[in-house]
């Protein structure tokens, strides 16, 4: 009787490790799929409404030091981006003018990584963002064309473009 009494309790200890496991699996599951939405953060970081973020976005982030972290979504709706459009231009940090990939191009040379800023060419942006976090250097490079209200470029900065028209949003996050 003691042996059937063991073989019970190691297979009852069994079934109740292995009911453990599969809900801590799947309590895993579900947490990975409610992590913060990039969008919602890039968005709040410029201080636009999370309602307009998408569910999928592309995002990277060195998670350095000196880190680097861009995100880039789209917004689907043709009435979703004028809106935003026209919220923009009452929104502190946005600037409601064209930006051409030229420029952007021109800028993104103050990026940890400009390689990595990927835009078709002869994209004209609508508006675009900036907020320094970190102040410029000594003998930090200036900021020219449409950004050149800037004046020197901080060593960290929050940084953002917005296309109407296909309603792409790049956000850049360096902090140096």
């Amino acid at each position: 009787m003691k042996k059937g009494m063991q073989a019970a309790i190691i297979l009852l200890s069994a079934a109740v490790s292995l009911a453990i496991a599969y809900f801590a699996g799947t309590l895993a599951e579900d947490l990975r799929f409610a992590s913060i939405n990039d969008a919602e953060y890039a968005l709040k970081k410029m201080n636009l409404p999370k309602q307009y973020a998408p569910a999928f976005c592309l995002h990277g982030y060195t998670g350095f030091r000196d880190s680097f972290l861009m995100t880039t979504f789209q917004i689907q709706y043709s009435i979703d981006r004028e809106d935003l459009l026209e919220r923009m231009t009452n929104t502190e940090g946005w600037i409601v003018s064209p930006v051409t990939e030229a420029e952007l191009r021109g800028f993104s040379k103050c990026f940890w990584y400009p390689d990595l800023l990927t835009i078709p060419d002869n994209t004209v942006f609508d508006a675009w963002f900036y907020r320094e976090t970190s102040q410029p250097i000594l003998g930090a490079e200036t900021a020219k064309d449409c950004f050149s209200s800037i004046g020197n470029i901080g060593r960290g900065f929050e940084f953002g473009v917005f296309d109407v028209e296909t309603g792409i949003i790049i956000f850049i996050d360096q902090f140096g």
